[in-house]
């Protein structure tokens, strides 16, 4: 029925079954004895009976070989009876027809039945042998599948997906881990692999106490988690201000991997992260002193058959990152691994001093607190711009009684224009983020500015003029741009909200008396909007151009002016077409360039949608009870139940605008050597046997003090600083000799370079999987980078040691093929002091593809 369609839709969002399938070892489920994968058969048999949208299967039937094997496997499941092992080992040996040195050939469902199917036979036996090798070929099993959900990621593989399958791959694997442990089945023992626990307080948490008066909390960190760490023997300094830090893999360390045999481990990223102090973010893995070979998340499959090198990659499956890591030494400890780790995000909140005391702002600096608490980020809270940190990310909420509410209702739209000036004022002289964007401001109360902008963008808005006086009015007359078929008109004020100084005018006739009335009254500039008639409207709150939230405003009286909840009297209606909403919103943002707001929109008869304004701020009216939903919403505004589901509706929207804002800088990949330094002359004086020299001397070029000897180009530091207001940098170069990330990361300390993170890969065609995994899916639990456009700035040059350096075509090959766009720096011609400009041209263009869903090019 489509009820039970709409249940088993709920399993797209069931992500923490997800993550204990993919991450839990297989056979540690069965062993503990909850039947997991018995009711993922169940399901499965009900997907199967229920037709669903988009239910196109997972891993198909490929061949009738595929079709023969499935019905043969699931007649002898049905009538409990052991297929002979013959058959399974000789569907095995031709499950995948492709070549071993394919890394898809890791992914495949059919093998993973062929391993399955021989372990049923194994299990019937008592001897110890034959049931050891039964779990081996469970855990063949585990690998295929798992490599499938490594190398098929993203948001659009969810555990109903995997379920929509021929393969009865589930069941199968009940029966044959029931065998394997017949004494633990249904005995719940509790110690079932779980997922992660979350950080932080629970999303239900209760509020905590608002934000605290601006004397007592200026210039504090709240919550800090950065105290004196105990003795730890990881060999790094975590008190360290150095933007990123090397540690050991402790034994601690160590246990976060699991061992899934044939060398394979997994560990989920926020584990090793605990393990080692959870105060900082993972970057990288290093063995015996040099930077690991990274694999993309999409090449992650290791033939058995052929003798690979140690590598690592990152995957994310639902709401969790994993790292993947393939050495067969890693068991044994003989090799020596480290980890770099960064600086978490830092956050901050902006109480204006003039302003936090309003209760409106109040609301929204205490939801930014719950929200940044919720996210175990510590906060850096601060009153005035002074106190505000270089590279803090600080939210703000500041309405028309910014500084003290001299400002407000000024002619001109001064107060978002003032607001808008002392927010870019403080961005750029502090090195600061600021979010909403300060420069939206400009908009805010202003109606005639808004107009513009509607105007320039193509904003479908009602038919407006804006006049300061009776003779306006009469001039629209006589030129023709406004007629008596344009009645009725709305009055509106241009500096004000909630409706106030609406005046509603219904005939040319009464026009001037109500306007000369209206002039007098408010000595302001008067918008006049042709009236739409409408018994509703939609109020759309949107982060990232994304709706998270909305409403129909339904009129009491169909003769209203306003379809406000307060003086209209309007009831509210939750129910909106958020899917064909969907691309407007998104468009708008694009084109306005608001990216965070709240707006008003309406469907007149016959027409498509038109945007009444827009605000980068914004209050929420929480959803209400069933019972309220025909009542005036007003009414419902003066109970404890009102007041509650607001405070968590604002908590849970600042949480989304702190998750944008973090993830919403471009991502940009700098190099080092040649292209912030002058690396060529340390590569010169190690030419062997001389300069120009057919080798050099890279112990010697790589030593700590010829590094230390590296000067910055001209302008680099600046340079760097300038594209980081917008770009989150990441220093990416080819340092691979071990004992050469501490020099690196002292190096642009000691300079000022401003950076996020330092990565080091061993040669400069390694930065491609990077980059890669940057642009498709975004780097560790934060996932930066991903949906935003990613650029590397970079020499790309080689042979530095040879009379003329070379182009490195192998790295632009690579760049080129896997469509990773790039800038190639030369001091002459793209210098530090242009490319700042230069990238905002590329970045503009990319944006505008993302938003559109159309190719970067």
């Amino acid at each position: 029925s489509g009820t039970d369609a709409w249940r088993l839709q709920e399993l797209s969002q069931a992500s923490e079954l997800l993550v204990v399938v993919v991450e839990s070892s297989w056979l540690d489920i069965g062993a503990a004895g909850f039947p997991l994968f018995g009711l993922l058969h169940l399901a499965q048999s009900m997907v199967e009976a229920v037709p669903m949208q988009g239910s196109e299967d997972w891993h198909p039937l490929a061949s009738d070989d595929h079709l023969r094997f499935r019905n043969w496997i699931v007649s002898h499941l049905a009538y409990g009876q052991t297929p002979p092992l013959v058959d399974s080992v000789h569907f095995l040996a031709r499950a995948d027809p492709r070549e071993p040195g394919d890394v898809a050939r890791e992914c495949s469902v059919a093998k993973a039945m062929g391993y399955l199917a021989t372990a049923w036979v194994f299990v019937q036996e008592a001897d110890d042998g034959l049931r050891a090798e039964a779990r081996e070929m469970v855990r063949a099993a585990e690998r295929h599948v798992k490599a499938c959900v490594f190398m098929e990621q993203g948001p659009q593989l969810t555990l109903l997906r995997m379920l929509q399958t021929k393969w009865p791959l589930w069941w199968l694997l009940h029966i044959v881990l029931t065998r394997l442990d017949p004494a633990s089945v249904g005995q719940g023992s509790g110690s079932a692999p779980a997922a992660v626990p979350p950080r932080g307080p629970a999303v239900g948490m209760p509020l905590g106490a608002k934000v605290e008066a601006a004397a007592a909390v200026q210039g504090a960190w709240a919550d800090e988690q950065a105290v004196p760490p105990s003795p730890r023997s990881d060999g790094c300094d975590h008190g360290s201000r150095q933007v990123t830090i090397l540690c050991d893999v402790t034994p601690d360390a160590r246990a976060t991997f699991q061992d899934m045999g044939g060398g394979l481990f997994f560990a989920d990223v926020q584990r090793l992260e605990d393990s080692l102090g959870g105060l900082r973010r993972f970057v990288q893995l290093f063995r015996d002193g040099s930077p690991l070979h990274r694999r993309a998340a999409g090449d992650v499959g290791i033939d058995s058959g052929v003798d690979t090198a140690p590598f690592w990659a990152e995957v994310h499956v639902a709401e969790r990152t994993l790292i993947v890591l393939y050495d067969s030494a890693f068991a044994s400890g003989s090799t020596q691994y480290a980890v770099s780790l960064e600086r978490a995000s830092s956050v901050g909140i902006y109480a204006e001093a003039g302003s936090a005391s309003d209760p409106y702002n109040n609301e929204w600096l205490q939801a930014y607190q719950v929200a940044l608490a919720r996210m175990g980020l510590p906060v850096h809270i601060i009153t005035r711009p002074e106190e505000a940190q270089p590279g803090v990310t600080y939210f703000w909420r500041i309405n028309q009684m910014f500084e003290g509410g001299r400002f407000a209702f000024a002619p001109g739209g001064g107060v978002g224009q003032a607001i808008a000036a002392h927010l870019v004022a403080m961005q750029s002289h502090g090195d600061v983020g600021l979010w909403p964007r300060p420069e939206t401001m400009q908009f805010y109360q202003d109606k005639i500015a808004l107009k513009a902008l509607f105007d320039q963008a193509g904003i479908p808005q009602p038919k407006s003029w804006v006049v300061t006086s009776l003779g306006d009015f009469e001039q629209l007359f006589r030129l023709g741009e406004l007629k008596a078929s344009d009645f009725p008109l709305i009055l509106k004020h241009p500096y004000a909200a909630s409706s106030r100084g609406m005046v509603g005018v219904g005939s040319l006739a009464e026009a001037s008396q109500v306007l000369a009335a209206w002039l007098a009254e408010h000595q302001v500039p008067c918008l006049l909007q042709q009236r739409v008639r409408i018994g509703r409207d939609l109020r759309i709150t949107y982060v990232g151009g994304e709706i998270i939230h909305g409403y129909w405003r339904v009129k009491a009286d169909s003769d209203s002016l306003s379809t406000a909840t307060g003086a209209g009297g309007s009831s509210l209606d939750f129910q909106i077409p958020r899917a064909e909403l969907a691309p407007f919103v998104r468009e708008f943002a694009l084109r306005t360039g608001i990216d965070v707001g709240g707006m008003d929109i309406a469907f007149p008869e016959g027409s498509g949608p038109v945007v009444f304004e827009v605000s980068p701020i914004f209050d929420l009216n929480p959803e209400t009870p069933a019972e309220w939903a025909q009542r005036p919403y007003k009414e419902y505004k003066q109970t404890d139940d009102y007041t509650r589901r607001r405070a968590e509706a604002y908590a849970q929207c600042a949480q989304r605008i702190v998750e944008y804002a973090l993830r919403s800088r471009r991502c940009l990949f700098v190099d080092i050597d040649n292209t912030v330094n002058d690396a060529i002359n340390r590569i010169r004086r190690a030419a062997l046997p001389a300069w120009p020299g057919e080798t050099f001397d890279s112990a010697r070029a790589f030593s700590e003090t010829e590094l230390a000897s590296d000067r910055p180009l001209p302008g680099a530091v600046e340079g760097v600083a300038a594209v980081g207001r917008d770009w989150d940098v990441s220093f990416l170069t080819a340092r691979g000799k071990p004992g050469v990330f501490g020099p690196t990361a002292r190096w642009l300390e000691q300079h000022g370079f401003r950076h996020s993170r330092l990565i080091l890969v061993n040669a400069a065609s390694e930065k491609a999987a990077w980059l890669k995994d940057a642009a498709a899916t975004g780097l560790g639990r934060a996932r930066r980078c991903a949906g935003r456009p990613v650029v590397l700035v970079d020499d790309l040059t080689r042979a530095h040691h040879r009379a003329a350096p070379e182009a490195d075509e192998e790295v632009i090959r690579l760049l080129e093929a896997q469509g990773t766009l790039f800038q190639v720096f030369r001091p002459d011609a793209t210098p530090w002091a242009t490319l700042p400009t230069q990238l905002e041209g590329v970045a503009r263009t990319i944006e505008e593809a993302l938003a559109r869903n159309v190719p970067v090019r």
